[in-house]
């Protein structure tokens, strides 16, 4: 199996989240959500560009998901659990702590 570079993985997460995510729905939204140029935005989403990790950080956060989430390949994370991070995370601790319990139980079925 080949791997899709991971400059290719990057763009095509961030489109992704620019579809979904109407504060990010364009360059310039995302641009100025995460301090830095349209330009940069767009040599990202061209993906023929190495970006360093600091903008792939700033892209995340603007975007409000990781930076690993930016950079793991959709092929590779099917067997992944996906969730709204921001969302668990805002959640009282004790709920957090039911919905790891419910995984646990699940899993080990």
């Amino acid at each position: 199996m080949t791997k899709k570079p991971i400059r290719e993985v990057l763009a095509a997460n961030i489109r992704r989240h620019m579809r979904t995510v109407p504060a990010v729905d364009t360059q310039v939204k995302l641009a100025k959500r995460a301090g830095i140029s349209q330009s940069s935005v767009a040599r990202v989403l061209a993906g023929n560009v190495d970006t360093q990790v600091s903008i792939v950080e700033s892209l995340a956060i603007a975007i409000g998901v990781t930076a690993a989430e930016l950079l793991e390949d959709e092929a590779d994370a099917q067997t992944s659990l996906h969730y709204d991070r921001a969302r668990f995370a805002a959640l009282p601790v004790t709920e957090q702590a039911k919905i790891k319990s419910y995984i646990d139980f699940v899993l080990s079925q």
